[in-house]
Formats: C-alpha cells, structure tokens, sequence
C-alpha cells in the first residue's frame, strides 16, 4: 500500500510538471504559476485577451508575470506588472489600449489564436485573475468572451 502511495504521488508530481512544461517558458525565479487559460486570441484589428488581476492583500504587494502562447507552444509575448496591495492590474495582449485604460500593453510578435495565457505570481498570493477575449475595434466592446480559469494543476475552477 506503501509503495502505491508512493507510486501516486510521483505520478501526481510529474503530472504538475508536465502542465506547466507545455507550452510555457519556465516563469521567471521567484514566481508561482497561478492560473492558465486556453482559447486566447489577438487578431490585431479584430479581437484582443486581456487579462485582469486584483491583489486582495490590505498591506502587501505582488508582482503578476503574464505569458501569451500560441498554438505550436510559440511565446509570442510576456510582461510583468506590480500591483500594490488592493490594486488592480490589466495586462493586454495587443497594439494598443483597449476599452479600459491597461496598465500594461504587450505587443505580440504574431497573431495570437488558438492560444493559451498562464500568469505566474511573485509576492503576496491573494491575487484573482480573470481572461477575456475582446473586440479591439469599439469603445465600449462590441462582444467580451469570459476565457475558462484553471488553477495550477491544471484543474478548472
């Protein structure tokens, strides 16, 4: 029964590292992967991802790594953003700011579609994210499309 235990927590362990493996550059030292989204799509003059995160910590900051993939586990961008306790940080995949006024704009060496996005976090961890996929041409958006959330693991919330 022992080695059984064993046996799965080995699996479990090499499991982990395979989801944060494919696809994705090892995050920068000092960060924790926190959440992953698939379905991410940048068509400069079409649509965008964003991603939008809150530090919930009252008296300390964090620092949010954002990695934008391609299909073929391509990066095609990244950015890191402070967020002071309480704050907000919006990261966006794009040429320019979009709907809301972004803290951060990442020009992507390509077109992003059939993407995925992992935010890595460095600091306090009471940090939320969410994704979107949104249209770029109109202020306000035309559409906003709320991308899956999965935790580390790989399983979705």
């Amino acid at each position: 029964m022992k080695k059984l235990a064993y046996g799965i927590a080995i699996v479990a362990l090499i499991a982990t590292a395979f989801i944060f493996t494919q696809g994705f550059s090892p995050p920068p030292a000092g960060f924790t992967p926190k959440y992953m989204w698939t379905g991410a799509r940048t068509i400069l003059g079409s649509t965008s991802t964003t991603v939008h995160c809150t530090n919930f910590d009252a008296a300390n900051g964090s620092t949010v790594d954002v990695e934008f993939v391609d299909f073929t586990s391509t990066t095609v961008g990244f950015n890191t953003l402070a967020i002071g306790a309480g704050g907000t940080g919006t990261i966006t995949g794009s040429d320019g700011t979009l709907f809301y006024a972004e803290d951060s704009t990442v020009p992507l060496s390509d077109d992003l579609n059939q993407g995925s996005v992992r935010v890595s976090v460095q600091g306090s961890q009471k940090v939320i994210c969410s994704a979107h996929v949104l249209d770029n041409t109109s202020s306000p958006p035309l559409f906003i499309h709320d991308l899956t959330t999965f935790n580390a693991t790989g399983t979705k919330f």
